[in-house]
């Protein structure tokens, strides 16, 4: 499987394929085996994986896929992204108060914008900012008289955009 993964990594230079693919191919790799991937010897000769960030290993998302693929892992991580920020973004615009229409027309925009799918290399980065705009929803609701119990769901959703494995984005919506 890993052989697979270093010619798919000669096909091209970029995160996805020199980082991504061949940590998630180790972790798919170790999660068949039933353990927890705490080092790997193959990558770059030794990685404390776990550890590494940008492997997402806590993050759902990147748990999906068939095990023995993990370029087509990736990819439907990705598609999955991609759903639950324009979900996101759609409740971020129906909390501001749009109609559904322009909300539904927002919640496309985002995944399908310049800035989301230049970053389409980077499937931890999306992950960390997939969530952000439920986020400022809950935020934004909390406002409303009688409705501060919404911060409660601020964690869970604060704590995936971390684990999603690019800690300075979850900062940057923290802020």
């Amino acid at each position: 499987l890993l052989r697979r993964v270093y010619f798919l990594q000669e096909l091209g230079v970029s995160d996805l394929m020199q980082l991504n693919v061949p940590l998630r191919a180790s972790l798919y790799e170790a999660f068949a085996r039933g353990r927890l991937p705490f080092w790997t010897d193959r990558i770059f000769g030794g990685w404390p994986q776990i550890a590494e960030l940008q492997i997402g290993a806590y993050f759902p998302p990147f748990w999906l896929g068939p095990w023995s693929d993990p370029a087509w892992a990736t990819s439907l991580s990705v598609a999955l992204l991609m759903l639950i920020a324009g979900l996101s973004t759609y409740r971020l615009a129906r909390t501001l108060g749009l109609a559904p229409f322009p909300a539904l027309v927002a919640g496309a925009s985002w995944p399908l914008s310049g800035q989301w799918l230049s970053h389409v290399v980077h499937p931890n980065l999306l992950g960390a900012v997939a969530l952000a705009p439920l986020a400022f929803a809950y935020v934004e609701e909390s406002k409303r008289r009688g409705r501060a119990a919404r911060l409660i769901w601020l964690a869970p959703v604060m704590a995936l955009s971390f684990f999603a494995g690019h800690p300075h984005m979850f900062y940057l919506s923290a802020l």
